[in-house]
């Protein structure tokens, strides 16, 4: 599909690749290798060796740094509200917001702001799930479709077994990440629902971790059913009215901050997934509640207690093969830091349109860190403000190195367990797209969307990259150099995996086309869609490519970066015009329909209408 995405919009995590608002059609192969350079740490924990106490003088300087950061940030004309909060031993203990929460009627940002929290909701159902899991209403591993099933979810897997509560909060479910088309909408757009067609299953059920909106929505029913009220009642009861928040709800609230783009007001936004993604709070009272979810924070102060807290923070999937280097909890995303003496790093990202939240949690310290803003651009600034705010407090707990910015390679690399050295596969399905490969003497060369990689071989058995310019000048951009490939075997399947910063991660899997697709050729050419919505005009989407060239049936898009390109999603059959974009990972398994009926034909994907052109 043709767009403009920018490349900063990349997340610095592989469950960004599946963000709703652009990142679905922005992470691409480059981005997904200059991401994985981008040194997020997983080795060894160290266990804390003893909190250092952190009174109001040791935080002074590292607030007044954060607090003279985020107003520098804020005084800029296209920039919105930006606020951080500082978490302390199951305590908010300090809180700064800057800038404005609506441009148009200069409505100051402040801390009793609320605004969209995105994927932060999830941490607020998986509280309210373990809240009725303490009280014997929920049942983490019984099959979910014992509270709720409606529809039932249709599945091409002969072998899998039933969704649990405990894989819809672990992101193992297998459902699809989203329905793109009406994902999100204008206020005064009304709600079209999801027709039954969605639920389905992308992936078998416990075999690989992709984040999905559709399995959190569905969880919110499960937790409505099982509590006996509705999750408005169930969020007042359970946790507003305990931890005396005012601006926490799924219903709309006065004054709620407005998402801003390029210094212009943009027009308040919807989700259809409302639960898994539509809460509002402000940054004082989901930094109270995010206090209240650390594992030292006493139990007078938080709806659950330690166990359960502790629950939601222990790694869920040591034992699944395909999840290399992705550590989850109950809602957190978690992994081992590499600097000695950080260890446990909790972290939860959220990116609804306009908006950009992210929390962190040092588990082995109990400090962590909120940081919240209201403009599109927001994104790369509280990325660093908030590791910035999180390595002060692991400075002054545990005298922490801060993170390296630039963290090169080790001399040697050593491989995951139950991964092996494996023959290179001549293709890969990657949720970037199709990445064909040709042997070379010194090494081997990777060709994505019209672009060249090179990747020559270090003395272990894994691969540097290198951009190649017009296929004769090899180029290392700064994040490529920090980044090493490897041809392996892994849970009886060829990939591609990847290292850097002391994390292994799924690239992806080998890919063979279908034999039977050459007589789909013939409905090759150019789509154009039919139905746009708020979601494909945010991204700049209008049309996509089918294409069959050397055996591979695909469906493409055009990216407008610096150089063009245009990666092929490869399709592999499941029934008569009915094909799935190959992968084992985001984005890939879900169902795409080729229709032969119409005049012209049409692809239907994920609620899209694409209709030929030419």
């Amino acid at each position: 599909m043709r767009g403009t995405p920018v490349m900063r919009r990349i997340t610095r995590r592989i469950e960004s690749v599946h963000h709703p608002t652009r990142n679905r059609c922005s992470a691409r192969f480059t981005g997904w290798l200059l991401w994985f350079a981008s040194g997020m740490a997983a080795a060894a924990a160290v266990p804390s060796v003893g909190p250092t106490p952190l009174d109001d003088a040791a935080l002074a300087p590292l607030q007044n740094k954060l607090a003279s950061a985020i107003d520098d940030a804020v005084d800029s004309r296209r920039a919105g509200g930006f606020g951080i909060a500082l978490l302390v031993d199951g305590q908010v203990r300090w809180l700064h917001a800057a800038g404005l929460a609506d441009r148009s009627r200069t409505l100051p940002f402040t801390e009793d702001t609320p605004l969209a929290m995105g994927e932060l909701s999830r941490l607020v159902l998986a509280a309210l799930a373990m809240d009725l899991a303490a009280q014997g209403k929920l049942a983490l591993d019984a099959p979910a479709s014992r509270w709720f099933n409606s529809p039932p979810i249709r599945s091409r897997f002969a072998d899998t077994r039933e969704i649990t509560v405990r894989d819809l909060l672990t992101h193992h479910s297998g459902l699809p990440y989203a329905r793109l088309r009406g994902a999100y909408r204008a206020a005064d757009v009304p709600l079209e629902p999801l027709d039954d067609s969605a639920w389905y299953l992308a992936q078998p059920t416990g075999s690989v971790q992709v984040g999905s909106n559709l399995g959190y929505e569905r969880l919110a029913r499960v937790i409505e059913a099982a509590g006996g009220e509705s999750l408005d009642t169930l969020l007042a009861t359970r946790i507003t009215a305990p931890l005396r928040l005012h601006t926490m709800s799924w219903q709309p609230l006065a004054d709620t901050a407005r998402g801003h783009r390029k210094g212009k007001v943009t027009a308040p936004m919807l989700a259809r997934e409302h639960r898994a993604l539509g809460l509002s709070a402000s940054l004082a009272d989901y930094a109270r509640f995010a206090a209240a979810m650390m594992p030292g924070a006493l139990r007078a102060f938080s709806p659950l207690d330690a166990n359960a807290r502790g629950e939601m923070s222990r790694v869920q999937n040591a034992e699944v093969a395909l999840d290399v280097g992705d550590g989850t909890g109950l809602a957190w995303n978690l992994s081992n830091s590499v600097r000695p003496g950080v260890g446990r790093i909790a972290v939860l990202y959220g990116a609804f349109p306009e908006h950009r939240t992210e929390l962190r949690l040092a588990l082995d310290h109990g400090v962590g860190v909120l940081a919240v803003g209201n403009w599109d651009e927001v994104g790369e600034v509280l990325f660093e403000r908030s590791a910035d705010a999180l390595d002060g407090l692991l400075k002054l707990r545990a005298d922490a190195a801060p993170r390296e910015r630039e963290r090169p390679l080790p001399a040697r690399i050593v491989l995951p367990p139950r991964v092996e050295v494996g023959a290179l596969a001549a293709r890969y399905a990657t949720p970037a797209g199709l990445v064909e490969t040709r042997v070379r003497d010194d090494g081997f060369e990777m060709l994505f969307g019209g672009l060249r990689f090179r990747a020559s071989p270090r003395d272990d058995d894994w691969y540097r990259v290198r951009y190649d310019l017009l296929g004769i000048l090899p180029i290392g951009f700064s994040r490529l150099n920090r980044v090493a490939i490897a041809p392996a075997r892994l849970a009886g399947e060829q990939v591609m995996l990847g290292y850097a910063g002391d994390r292994h991660v799924l690239l992806g899997t080998a890919f063979t086309p279908d034999p039977g697709l050459s007589s789909w050729a013939r409905y090759a050419g150019i789509y154009r869609l039919r139905n746009p919505d708020a979601l494909s005009e945010l991204a700049e989407l209008s049309e996509a490519t089918l294409s069959f060239t050397d055996g591979v049936l695909a469906l493409g898009y055009e990216l407008s970066m610096v150089i063009t390109v245009a990666p092929r999603l490869p399709l592999l059959a499941i029934g008569d015009g009915l094909f799935v974009i190959a992968g084992r990972g985001p984005a890939q398994g879900e169902e795409v329909r080729i229709v032969t009926s119409t005049d012209p034909p049409q692809i239907h994907y994920s609620g899209y209408v694409l209709e030929r052109t030419r």
